[in-house]
């Protein structure tokens, strides 16, 4: 039982740093300041700018394999978050 356990946890953990990297690049690479043209006006309008502009630059083609990466890492921590705990519940602690 500690073998499928390890697996599954391990797998769970490279899963989460598979998620992690892919947002953390996402987040890097997305411009939030704008054009200098945007810093005069109200905050209300500001805001709304950027919240739009990040909305279609983090949506855009050039982020589909990030957002690929995400999805199928958390189907895969997912999987391997229920597989533990359907192990743990019926066979209990290994240890």
């Amino acid at each position: 039982m500690i073998v499928p356990i390890a697996v599954c946890a391990v797998v769970l953990i490279a899963s989460f740093a598979v998620i992690f990297t892919a947002g953390l690049r996402i987040l890097l690479r997305t411009d939030f300041f704008g054009s200098i043209d945007e810093q005069n006006l109200p905050w209300s309008e500001r805001w709304g700018r950027r919240n739009a502009r990040v909305y279609a630059h983090q949506h855009s083609p050039q982020f589909r394999k990030e957002r690929k990466a995400i999805k199928y890492g958390s189907i895969t921590s997912f999987s391997c978050f229920t597989l533990l705990f359907v192990v743990l519940a019926l066979f209990g602690n290994p240890a």
